[in-house]
């Protein structure tokens, strides 16, 4: 059976994820200032700290990317205020493995191929105003396409070309196509409330390169 491709990824989504960014970091803070009073090594507050923060970055949404990014330096900044020696000297690396993997999650699939529920019209192929992370589509035909049904497969290393990538969000194995430049997504969506999807050129390359394929 086809698997839900769940909420819309909109203010109430990102709203729930950042909270749970701001629980993580949180969280990490207050590991630091533990296994500084339990005058641990610098490699156990290390460890606490990271491993608590950097897991619920694992799908979240790009829209809150910046925001977990930010978040996790500051958090390290500040659990290391008033902690010595070489529990504080963990909150260096910290910041800068937090900011890395959230960077490694916000680039996009550069390989395999993405599969689109649905027809090849210029409607199925260009997101809804409720869609604000995107055209959804996954990596495997099970979950992308109704069983029995028609779908698109798309590879996902011609989308560069169109000024489009795929971003993992939500579930394992879904991801969101958007333009590369954020600043297009807004236009993109209008397009399709305003019944002009067909004139867009995100949508028009999806279309010449997407392959039609069925889920039998």
């Amino acid at each position: 059976m086809f698997a839900s491709r769940g909420p819309a990824r909109g203010t109430p989504l990102t709203l729930n994820w950042l909270l749970r960014v701001l629980a993580a970091v949180c969280a990490s803070a207050f590991g630091f200032l533990v296994c500084a009073s339990a005058s641990a090594s610098a490699s156990e507050a290390f460890g606490y700290a990271y491993d608590t923060a950097v897991h619920v970055y694992d799908g979240a949404p790009h829209s809150v990317q910046a925001h977990a990014s930010e978040a996790g330096v500051v958090a390290s900044h500040n659990a290391s205020d008033g902690v010595h020696g070489t529990v504080a000297e963990a909150a260096g690396p910290l910041s800068a493995l937090l900011v890395r993997s959230v960077a490694a999650d916000s680039a996009p699939l550069e390989s395999g191929n993405l599969y689109i529920n649905g027809s090849k019209t210029a409607n199925n192929l260009t997101p809804r105003l409720t869609d604000t992370e995107g055209l959804s589509s996954w990596n495997t035909i099970d979950r992308g396409i109704d069983v029995g049904g028609k779908g698109q497969c798309i590879s996902a290393a011609c989308l560069a070309d169109g000024g489009l990538g795929a971003f993992k969000s939500g579930d394992p194995g879904h991801f969101d196509i958007r333009p590369l430049d954020q600043g297009d997504l807004d236009a993109w969506l209008a397009a399709r409330a305003a019944g002009t999807e067909a004139e867009s050129p995100f949508t028009q390359y999806l279309q010449a390169h997407a392959e039609t394929v069925w889920n039998r």
